[in-house]
């Protein structure tokens, strides 16, 4: 996540396997989420939503 100022946070995933290790995975791999379509209404209920649809 990285904030600005005067504009949304910049919020970045990507996939994790916990079987592969982490030095195998190639950097720079992240997906850029759209803050403006996340679920919820305050930055704490967007990052709630967000790790409950990527839990399961």
């Amino acid at each position: 996540m990285q904030f600005h100022l005067n504009e949304p946070p910049t919020i970045r995933v990507r996939k994790c396997s916990p079987n592969k290790p982490a030095a195998a995975e190639q950097p720079g791999e992240f997906i850029v989420l759209n803050y403006d379509r996340l679920v919820g209404s305050s930055l704490c209920r967007k990052i709630d939503n967000l790790c409950s649809m990527l839990k399961s």
